[in-house]
């Protein structure tokens, strides 16, 4: 049943180019930080009023990594556009790459824009996920949190983009569109942000402000397996971010069955990474003295309400930590990328670390390639070039073949 209505593919305006900040050191990693506009760069269509001009995508509350530099970001723009506006967004961002930094937003599209008008019932997407295993919105599409503690699903599939998913599949809930959704308002109706961990099964974890905690529940059943306190005193976790296990990732703080990051807001902005049971791993607060109000350690010069951190996301083959600005209006609405500082690239061509130099090394660093960072622990970034792509596979066969290392 479709509940959205759609925009075209659209050309990003460009003026949200990067502007480079200074260098952070997260959990022992030096980051490269670069700041994106958002709002300056998105400009889509003004649904239910299409022969208006165009409005800003503002005010981001979910974040998502979708793999080939491409992030969804949902919004809730009631608020600020007035009733009958459109005020639900989930849309794909395309980051332009350039020698390896991301320089801007290539690209973008609407993926939802939903009316409450329109459909009857206002989705409020809080945080978005994709749900990679089965369950709820399984198979690679979308699971979109309201803040009352309802979880609907969306087709994140080529032309069927944005259209609801029946919860469970068979049910016949579309019938009804508002209720259509896993339900754990009777365990949470403050929840912020939502993330799937696939673990034990596929598990669903979403943050809950008023008890400060993050939330674990089944993605197949939606029944509720535990939380865990995290965070400073006083803080509200708002940003979830699940990332499976990879090189590039804090040596002291990696896990083989990955990292969830958790994101604080401005009554004490922070980070903190879980392991997939809950556990709080490391902490870094984001203001200069360590206390709540601080100036911040991530450039807001001009915002007057300062740092507003609302969701994020991590690209496990670069290791890059997005995170995300909740601005006013089109004021301070930043989406900085956190690139790691890693060592120079070496030479070892026994990339699956056998004892051989041989096609298994190639078919490994392919895998890696592929974004299935667990068959080797060695940089994939082979040639050296800043990039994980082919030329690596390329570069790694002609020393197999008995070439120099590049």
């Amino acid at each position: 049943m479709r509940t959205a209505l759609f925009g075209a593919v659209a050309l990003a305006a460009l003026a949200g180019v990067a502007s480079a900040q200074p260098i952070i050191t997260l959990f022992g990693q030096e980051y490269q930080v670069t700041r994106l506009n958002y709002s300056e760069s998105v400009q889509l269509p003004n649904i239910p009023f299409p022969n208006d001009p165009p409005v800003p995508f503002i005010e981001s509350e979910g974040l998502i990594w979708a793999g080939n530099n491409k992030l969804l970001m949902s919004a809730d723009d009631i608020d600020d556009i007035g009733f009958g506006m459109p005020p639900n967004w989930i849309i794909e961002i395309e980051l332009e790459e350039v020698n390896g930094a991301i320089v801007g937003i290539a690209g973008y599209r609407t993926i939802l824009a939903q009316s409450i008008v329109a459909v009857g019932y206002d989705m409020n997407p809080t945080g978005i996920t994709i749900n990679t295993g089965a369950g709820h919105a399984g198979g690679g599409n979308i699971v979109a949190l309201n803040g009352d503690g309802l979880l609907y699903g969306f087709s994140y599939q080529p032309g069927t983009e944005g259209d609801q998913l029946e919860f469970p599949v068979g049910s016949g809930c579309l019938v009804t569109p508002a209720t259509c959704a896993m339900n754990i308002s009777a365990q949470n109706t403050n929840a912020e942000d939502i993330t799937y961990v696939p673990v034990r099964g596929g598990e669903f974890f979403v943050t809950n402000q008023d008890t400060i905690s993050i939330e674990r529940y089944s993605a197949i059943s939606g029944a509720f397996l535990g939380s865990a306190q995290v965070g400073p005193f006083g803080s509200v976790a708002k940003g979830l971010a699940y990332t499976p296990d990879s090189d590039r990732l804090p040596a002291s703080v990696r896990r083989p069955e990955g990292l969830v990051l958790v994101i604080f807001d401005d009554r004490f902005p922070a980070l903190q990474l879980l392991d997939v049971d809950g556990n709080v791993l490391a902490t870094e607060l984001l203001t200069l003295d360590g206390t709540p109000f601080g100036t911040p350690r991530l450039d807001v010069t001009g915002c007057p309400r300062g740092l507003r951190l609302e969701s994020g996301a991590i690209d496990p083959a670069t290791g890059r930590i997005f995170l995300s600005n909740q601005g006013s209006l089109t004021f301070c609405n930043f989406l900085w990328v956190l690139t790691p500082i890693l060592p120079g690239p070496t030479c070892d061509p026994d990339f699956n670390g056998d004892g051989n130099v041989d096609q298994d090394d190639i078919a490994c660093l392919a895998q890696v390639v592929a974004g299935d960072p667990a068959c080797s622990g060695f940089d994939p970034d082979f040639n050296g070039d800043g990039n994980v792509d082919q030329d690596d596979i390329d570069a790694l066969a002609q020393v197999v073949a008995g070439a120099a290392c590049p």
